[in-house]
């Protein structure tokens, strides 16, 4: 008895532990999906920037994403072969203990038949029956003989639904071996994949490093840019403190409920664009083509591969509406104390003191040419910059 309960007790820690191997392929599986969608959205962008006959550095941070996560495909498919591994393992413990338990079981069932082949004799039946000193025992003794057969027959079904269930798990263990091969050969398709495209972004480097002087130019232009919007951002917060100084009680109150809300949805954001590819992320980060050179982006860059609508990422008013030479226009709007920038936009449908919903158009941004398809979005705290990647939902 003691052994069945360590034969029980060990199927349900590994049916449990089973159970969580294929929690983590299911969620592995997504996350996989995930990244070949991203994959397929940076090929299409690629394929459309690439039939511009001048070559820009944008799209060599595309091609660098794609092979981050071609990267980040590897490892999964790599740690998706130790889970299938795993689960062949554990379904081997599993079927041991099975057969363990269903060999205890056809002993019981031989001594049931050796039993019954002893006592098969209907007379013998009757006269044990008939023996008995008042109808109470001779019931009891019936009811026991029925018992008897029904256990047997109780045990005859265990034996089968033992070796339903072995069998079962050797489909199981066939099928896993299955998927090992398939997702083994995908690994080698996307080494191969991966070599090709880094093969090929050397070449796009190179063919970019021989255009250092016009490199250097766009450098200075972008720079020109920030500098613009850092500008009236400054500007505007400068502007934003001298009117909360004579603020009533209850319009402060109103924006400190704002802002609440804001940060509320830290990380829960939409991003200012249905389907983008980020291809240029916050922080200080060295140049893609021009060595020891450093670029410090206040923002992130999401790369549309059409003419895409531009939406708020939360509610709030139209603070600013201006033009940044070289880049179209740029939208401020204020949530509160918090502060998002779209810039790069080449139409507006708001004005200043327009007040927005989460998720209303506020503009139209282009496609075709550079980076004309590159929408650049800001996030600050007054006048604190945030990374706008730990707040939106972005791929």
């Amino acid at each position: 008895m003691a052994k069945f309960r360590f034969t029980y007790l060990l199927l349900f820690a590994l049916l449990f532990f089973g159970g969580a191997s294929a929690q983590s392929l299911q969620e592995l599986n997504k996350k996989k999906g995930d990244t070949e969608e991203q994959i397929k959205n940076i090929t299409l962008l690629i394929e459309s920037t690439q039939k511009e006959k001048e070559l820009s550095t944008n799209q060599i941070s595309l091609l660098k994403r794609r092979m981050d996560l071609r990267k980040q495909r590897l490892e999964q498919l790599v740690y998706e072969i130790s889970l299938l591994e795993k689960s062949i393992d554990e379904k081997h413990l599993i079927i041991q203990g099975l057969n363990a338990d269903m060999e205890s079981i056809k002993k019981e069932y031989a001594r049931l038949i050796q039993y019954a082949w002893k006592n098969r004799s209907y007379e013998q039946l009757i006269m044990f029956i008939l023996s008995s000193e008042d109808f109470n025992q001779a019931y009891k003794r019936m009811r026991f003989y029925q018992q008897l057969l029904a256990y047997r027959k109780h045990k005859a079904d265990e034996i089968v639904h033992y070796q339903n269930l072995i069998g079962s798990e050797l489909n199981e263990i066939q099928n896993r071996i299955k998927e090992i091969e398939q997702t083994r050969k995908e690994r080698e398709d996307e080494f191969v994949i991966l070599s090709r495209e880094e093969g090929n972004l050397k070449r796009f480097v190179s063919n970019l490093q021989s255009k250092e002087k016009e490199l250097r130019e766009e450098l200075q232009r972008q720079n020109r840019i920030k500098q613009k919007l850092a500008s009236e951002i400054k500007e505007l917060i400068a502007e934003e403190a001298r009117k909360a100084a004579s603020m009533k009680a209850k319009d402060k109150t109103i924006s400190l409920a704002l802002a609440k809300k804001f940060s509320d949805n830290r990380g829960k954001l939409p991003s200012p664009v249905k389907s983008g590819v980020l291809s240029g992320e916050f922080g200080e980060h060295w140049h893609p083509v021009l060595k020891g050179v450093k670029v410090k982006n206040n923002g992130v860059d999401i790369t549309v591969n059409e003419k895409s609508t531009v939406y708020s990422v939360f509610e709030g008013e139209v603070k600013k509406v201006f033009t940044v030479p070289g880049s179209a226009y740029a939208v401020i709007i204020r949530h509160g104390n918090y502060l998002t920038v779209y810039s790069n936009l080449s139409h507006v449908d708001v004005k200043v003191g327009d007040t927005v919903k989460t998720y209303q158009e506020i503009g139209t941004i282009g496609f075709g040419k550079k980076d004309n398809s590159v929408l650049h979005f800001e996030l600050w705290e007054e006048s604190k910059l945030q990374n706008p990647a730990q707040w939106i939902i972005i791929k």
